[in-house]
């Protein structure tokens, strides 16, 4: 089996279905073989296994994913695809070459050249084994470090070994908190703002020699025996020992905070930055050191949603807040499996005549529970999951129908023919994807470019000027109109306007 190393026991033999059967001992080595970026996987895409190389780009522990469907951790595009290589491994295919959709932690989709294969290990059960695969593997090269690590290790300790000092530091705490009054201790977990416009600027590379001078800043700014540590992608961790109250931390997080506002020089770049950060105390009922980082990456989640530069304290109603986010989530993508989502129709009428000139087309949620869920409820997940992609796709065809037949039915009205503005996110320009989308929609629907309006708002400007730009030529090719919506609640430059 390709890229899994398997001890060469007496035990191994072949099936007349080509799968390689794995006795306890195989099977053991497999499960041991920590380095090797693979999942083992089971009816339904659960998570029997996960390697710590593996779950990294998750952006999870291991322990964290086993049970759970690997479909919770997936983008929407590769759910039919890997659902169909799943049937086919359990079924005694043969191996399969994929790119698969993965979501990170915070939501963000990552792109994973992946490899579906699978094995009946000596009990004959048929199980499928998911390794991610190195770009370098289509050549045969082996890649210089993992898929999933970072380059930061050799700077900071690495996760499993920070967590196992927070193991012993809560030992600790609770063996001096006997004998000491008010021995508390921290977890701070800090992410930069901005990241993805960060990491779209410099590079993975760029971004780890950015968090490697951010991480040697911090350390400068915390008192002997504190420690920082990577955690992921953009994210370290602070270990704050022997405090005597919040307020101590309070300070500590304002003292971090402070450290990072000099510029960083990257030797081609400058750049300045932000941080949020999440903290949790020993004192908020965290059993494990693991249960602590988890507790602080909420609160820093939940810091991020608050502004730039900011900073909270996990409370146990986060945990309530998160499951319903989780449970929203779910909820998002069952709902355009199942084609959850109707249009409404806001008119647009000419103040002097008082004459419909087109319609907004405004998307609404009927959940089978819930009744008609207002956008404000879900729309920001729907941005921040990308599952806004699919369901934009589904009002723009029904709005450009919609609008067509109301072209042919009222012809005589005045005013016709009407026209349909749509809402765009950034999401729709972080490619070229959304040309093909318009296109097929007016194709199908018969709808003239001239009667779409894309309606964007300033701040996705911001992101990658040139490419925004670059789309919104080829929309105006369509004769596609753009709307500029919110102008000046934002930055207000009116170089961005004329350009």
């Amino acid at each position: 089996m390709s890229g899994i190393v398997t001890a060469p026991t007496p035990q191994k033999r072949r099936t007349r279905l080509g799968i390689k059967a794995l006795a306890a001992d195989d099977f053991r080595t497999l499960l041991e073989a920590g380095q090797e970026p693979l999942a083992v996987l089971g009816a339904g895409g659960v998570i029997q296994y996960a390697s710590p190389a593996w779950a990294a780009p998750l952006g999870a522990p291991p322990e964290e994913l086993q049970g759970r469907s690997l479909f919770d951790r997936l983008a929407p595009e590769s759910v039919p695809e890997i659902s169909k290589a799943m049937e086919d491994a359990l079924g005694g295919a043969t191996s399969v070459r994929l790119d698969v959709q993965v979501l990170s932690r915070d939501d963000s989709s990552i792109s994973m050249p992946a490899t579906l294969e699978p094995f009946q290990d000596s009990s004959n059960k048929v199980r499928a084994v998911l390794r991610w695969r190195a770009v370098t593997d289509e050549a045969g090269v082996a890649p210089s470090q993992s898929a999933a690590g970072s380059g930061l290790e050799s700077r900071f300790p690495a996760s499993p070994a920070a967590t196992e000092r927070l193991e012993r530091s809560m030992r600790r705490m609770r063996f001096m908190a006997e004998r000491k009054k008010n021995y508390l201790f921290a977890v701070l977990v800090l992410a930069l703002d901005r990241h993805e416009l960060i990491a779209d600027m410099l590079g993975r590379d760029g971004r780890d020699a950015l968090l490697a001078k951010v991480g040697e800043r911090l350390q400068g700014a915390l008192r002997p025996g504190d420690q920082v540590s990577h955690l992921i992608a953009d994210e370290l961790w602070v270990f704050i020992d022997q405090i005597s109250k919040p307020d101590d931390v309070i300070v500590i997080t304002r003292r971090i905070q402070r450290s990072l506002e000099p510029p960083f020089d990257l030797g081609s770049e400058e750049i300045s930055i932000t941080a949020a950060i999440g903290i949790a105390l020993s004192g908020d009922g965290a059993a494990r050191g693991e249960d602590m980082l988890k507790n602080a990456a909420t609160a820093m989640h939940r810091a991020r949603t608050q502004g730039p530069g900011r900073h909270e304290f996990y409370d146990l109603h986060m945990r309530e807040r998160v499951r319903k986010r989780l449970r929203l989530d779910t909820d998002l993508r069952l709902a355009v499996e199942r084609n959850e989502f109707v249009v409404h129709y806001q008119p647009i009428v000419t103040i002097r005549t008082g004459a419909i000139k087109g319609f907004e087309a405004l998307a609404r949620w009927q959940h089978p529970r819930r009744g008609l869920v207002p956008p404000g409820q879900f729309i920001p997940a729907a941005e921040e999951t990308r599952l806004i992609l699919p369901m934009s796709e589904t009002i723009l065809q029904r709005g450009c129908a919609q609008i067509r037949t109301w072209q042919e039915r009222f012809s005589e009205i005045p005013g016709a023919p009407f026209s349909l503005s749509m809402n765009f996110t950034s999401a729709h320009f972080t490619g070229t994807a959304v040309l093909d989308v318009v296109s097929t929609a007016l194709e199908q629907s018969g709808l003239d470019g001239s009667c779409l309006v894309a309606e964007i708002t300033e701040s996705m400007l911001l992101r990658d000027v040139d490419t925004v730009l670059a789309v919104l030529d080829e929309l105006r090719r369509m004769k596609v109109r753009v709307h500029l919506d919110d102008f000046g609640t934002g930055y207000s430059s009116l170089s961005y306007l004329h350009r």
